[in-house]
């Protein structure tokens, strides 16, 4: 239920979006994406020009609302999350705030890829139960997910089993990670 009002060059959109259902299945490169931020971005065209200085006339002030899950199932994590948050900036570059939360026994996948196939079929070796987390976006300049995740990884070695806790702080560029086991 969105509305768009005003004229040229101060529009504003408006109005709430409600997520009824969401997969998003697409993996992440961690390295590509620090690397497409540290070097410039393509060469721009005369149109694509024009429709970001038509995107930049465009406020935002919309509310979106999870009704139902939003999973993820990619290579770092396969999880429902729910959520509220607002869209603010301009159609060019929005800026979300708000807060998502992930339901309790998703996974998050910590450690190396290389064999990360156990003997039981379709099980990784570095998976976590999620316990408890929450993604804010608290950046009123930009958006900027600040994670706060709990996780246990049950390891058998030999004769012996450790639990272990992974603990996940702040925001992708300065990641805080935690493991201690017993």
């Amino acid at each position: 239920n969105l509305m768009l009002t005003g004229s040229s060059p101060a529009l504003n959109l408006t109005g709430n979006v409600d997520v009824l259902d969401v997969l998003y299945r697409e993996n992440i490169n961690l390295r590509e994406q620090v690397f497409q931020r540290l070097t410039p971005q393509t060469i721009e065209t005369s149109a694509n020009v024009e429709g970001t200085k038509f995107a930049e006339q465009i406020n935002l002030d919309v509310t979106v609302d999870t009704k139902g899950p939003v999973a993820i199932a990619n290579n770092h994590a396969k999880a429902d999350l729910t959520g509220t948050f607002r869209v603010r900036g301009t159609a060019n570059d929005p800026v979300v705030l708000g807060r998502a939360s992930a339901l309790e026994g998703g996974e998050v996948y910590f450690g190396p890829l290389e064999g990360s196939e156990s003997a039981a079929v379709g099980e990784r070796r570095d998976r976590y139960i999620i316990e408890r987390g929450t993604v804010d976006f608290l950046n009123p300049l930009r958006t900027e997910p600040t994670l706060d995740i709990e996780a246990t990884h049950d390891l058998q070695v030999k004769d012996e089993r450790y639990a272990i806790l992974l603990r996940a702080t702040g925001t992708p560029t300065d990641l805080r990670t935690e493991l201690t086991s017993d």
